[in-house]
């Protein structure tokens, strides 16, 4: 018995002499990790400056042990797939991390750990927050980065980090949309397809005949629009080939009458590599929104001109705005309407009041009064009061300290109806006195707020939940022009959005022209060609 017993306890310590020497082995890579994270930041380890900050954050939360072992593989196999979120793998440390792989020396070991631990907080934070997202500029008006240990934290919890890893980017069903429709153009880049340029020329209308219809016939083919015959030598616009124009036009934000103009040649013209850095540029939009958009909620697409109010995934109200000029860009943001302002007076922007109004009251003294237009406060150096006839405007070029405001009326530029949402840039939605301007196609002609066609209808909408609200109480309260404003119970999110790709519920992608050079900008950011202005720009709000 005693000779068993000893037998026994001999195995038993032979099977624990492995695990006491792994957990020496644990120990010493642990020690060496520590000793990387104890030095002085910046820390570079193999030419790759990491964040020390954020990593000794993250290995704290983990007693300072190593966090990858036997699972680096099937991380750098996610990172070395970071292109199909529109992200470039060499940012996440692969020739760094392939050449520590064959290095089982406990620092070896321990700097490629921190290696991993570092790529996968910057692809935590790039997929799912931006790489290169803005602050507050004069484009966009961010919340900042979060800080990317909690998504990492998790992946290192995870069972499989594979999975993981995948569940980082965006929920948004536009997202993913996008993602797809990136990998199909990315599939026609790398099969070298390149479609034919529709070359210059007078614009051709249906039943037309031009040299370039034959072109024209193959570039729609190569995409999908035109279905028929592809081998006729015909130069007429038939109706087949018009179909096509059309369906070409719906999904690029033009005017849909198989018409080639300037502008759809512009847009036949646009080759794969453009819009493969155009569905990238959008994606990163993507992640700069809040994960929740709210059950109940505003979207505005800038590039678009267009406004949807979507409940659940129902959109209830869609149609066209008007937006800023070029150089009075509207910017996005994410916000709430808190107040559904009836009735608005309208506080004429400083800018607007020397620049447009200042002129046409001194060409014509009594124009102030016909447009319901009057001081607010004192003028220096007048005692004119808030009377603006009383003013001596012929000598007011340059004086400082006069204020305008507009009653509500059918003059005011605000229309029937305001939407408040807070922001930096006190750009609002709103109603507009002049609603013959939502014809156009083009619609970038405001000061950078936005205005609404149809924007009694949204109120009603967003106002549908609230308290006894109708049309016939909206009815009553524009019979007159007393303002009324409504304080919403549940403030509804908005977003303003610079949407340039998208993909419909059918599966059709769309490309709306690059309007405002967004796409160009943040195609450098990306690229690290430079980083987007970090100035802080404070906009007053102009209709």
């Amino acid at each position: 018995m005693t000779r068993v017993f000893l037998v026994c306890t001999a195995l038993l310590a032979l099977a624990a002499a492995p695990d006491r020497r792994a957990l020496a082995a644990d120990s010493a890579i642990d020690d060496a990790i520590a000793a990387i994270l104890a030095r002085e930041d910046p820390i570079v380890l193999d030419g790759v400056a990491v964040n020390g900050p954020s990593l000794r954050v993250l290995y704290e939360s983990r007693s300072g042990s190593a966090l990858w072992h036997d699972r680096v593989d099937a991380v750098t196999a996610v990172l070395g797939d970071a292109a199909a979120e529109g992200l470039d793998p060499a940012a996440y440390h692969p020739t760094a991390i392939a050449r520590r792989q064959g290095d089982r020396s406990d620092e070896g070991v321990a700097t490629l750990d921190v290696l991993v631990s570092d790529a996968v907080l910057r692809y935590a934070r790039d997929v799912r927050y931006g790489r290169s997202r803005p602050r507050v500029t004069a484009e966009a008006a961010l919340d900042p980065t979060p800080e990317p240990v909690p998504l990492v934290q998790v992946v290192v919890e995870a069972g499989d980090v594979s999975a993981a890893l995948h569940a980082l980017p965006p929920r948004h069903p536009e997202y993913r949309a996008l993602r797809a429709v990136l990998a199909d153009h990315r599939a026609l880049l790398a099969a070298g397809v390149q479609w034919a340029v529709v070359s210059d020329g007078p614009t051709i209308r249906p039943g037309n005949s031009d040299p370039a219809v034959p072109v024209l016939r193959a570039r729609l083919a190569a995409t999908g629009e035109y279905t028929g015959d592809t081998q006729t030598k015909s130069q007429k616009l038939d109706p087949p080939l018009v179909d096509a124009v059309k369906a070409f036009q719906e999904t690029h934000g033009l005017g849909k009458d198989g018409t080639v103009g300037p502008l759809v040649r512009a847009a036949l013209n646009v080759g794969p590599a453009t819009r493969v850095e155009q569905l990238v540029a959008n994606m990163e939009r993507w992640r700069w929104v809040p994960d929740d958009l709210g059950t109940r909620r505003v979207m505005v697409n800038i590039a678009a001109a267009r406004v949807r109010f979507v409940d659940g995934d129902r959109t209830r109200f869609e149609g066209p705005v008007i937006v800023g000029e070029t150089d009075k860009a509207t910017p996005t943001f994410s916000s709430s309407i808190t107040q559904v302002i009836f009735n608005p007076s309208w506080t004429v922007p400083d800018k607007i009041a020397r620049k447009e109004l200042l002129p046409k009251v001194q060409r014509d003294g009594a124009y102030f009064a016909r447009q319901g237009i009057r001081l607010i406060g004192s003028w220096q150096p007048s005692t004119a009061g808030d009377d603006s006839e009383k003013v001596d405007w012929g000598g007011a070029r340059g004086a400082a300290g006069f204020r305008l405001r507009q009653a509500p009326g059918p003059q005011n530029p605000l229309g029937r109806v305001k939407f408040l949402l807070p922001n930096v840039f006190g750009v609002y939605l709103h109603d507009t006195s002049n609603r013959g301007l939502f014809r156009r196609e083009r619609r970038l002609l405001s000061h950078g707020c936005v205005r609404v066609g149809g924007a009694l209808e949204l109120a009603d909408e967003i106002l549908s939940d609230h308290g006894t609200w109708s049309p016939e109480r909206r009815d009553r309260i524009l019979a007159g022009w007393k303002t009324t404003t409504i304080t919403l119970d549940a403030p509804v999110p908005v977003h303003l959005m610079y949407e340039t790709a998208s993909v419909d519920a059918s599966g059709r992608v769309h490309f709306i022209d690059d309007v405002y050079g967004r796409d160009r900008r943040l195609a450098d950011a990306l690229a690290g060609h430079r980083e987007p202005p970090p100035a802080e720009v404070v906009r007053t709000a102009e209709p």
